[in-house]
């Protein structure tokens, strides 16, 4: 028996052929992210999955996806965070007791066709902060590969996402036909029962 136990993320797919590499490394050339996002350790990641509040601000159904995998927001699940070669970061703050920003996470890796990935998850629905990640990570991404590469970026559903879309058409990424027709898809994590 198979349940489905929330966490309903847009999963967007995107090829950066050498066109769209070049106007992105245009794009990306002028940014500067030194304050702005802040790379977390295990020790940080493992603060923030301690303190309530922020855990129900950034899993609101106490669960997550990283590179495809579920997890839920516990200590317990840091090595494993860590192990799949994955970086957080972070522009998650507190003022005046209301908690503001994202929890973004960056995978890289190689694979056939084309011959690297990128994925970035991001976590909460404060998209005010959600360019500067995309722009951060696909910083990183560039730098990362040496070729065409696939992007994969995953977001809650609702209005993020709307956020997201609104983005990737400025950044003008066109969409990897062969990986999700049509770019767009929706992932639903599911537990199997026994």
């Amino acid at each position: 028996m198979v349940t489905v136990v929330g966490v309903l993320q847009i999963h967007y797919a995107g090829l950066v052929t050498h066109t769209a590499r070049d106007t992105l490394e245009h794009i990306t050339r002028s940014c500067r992210f030194s304050e702005e996002i802040q790379p977390l350790d295990k020790q940080q990641v493992k603060h923030i999955f301690a303190d309530e509040n922020c855990v129900h601000y950034l899993f609101p159904k106490r669960k997550m996806m990283v590179d495809f995998i579920p997890f839920m927001p516990i200590e317990e699940n840091i090595e494993l965070l860590f192990g799949t070669g994955t970086a957080f970061y972070s522009t998650v703050r507190k003022s005046g007791g209301e908690l503001s920003g994202l929890l973004s996470a960056g995978s890289y890796y190689r694979c056939r066709r084309p011959p690297e990935s990128y994925t970035i998850d991001i976590f909460g629905t404060d998209a005010t902060d959600l360019e500067t990640h995309l722009l951060f990570h696909i910083t990183k991404a560039l730098a990362m590969t040496s070729c065409e590469f696939c992007l994969q970026i995953f977001v809650e559903n609702g209005y993020i996402s709307r956020e997201l879309c609104k983005i990737l058409m400025k950044l003008d990424i066109p969409k990897c036909h062969w990986f999700v027709e049509g770019g767009v898809s929706t992932k639903t994590i599911v537990e199997e029962s026994f």
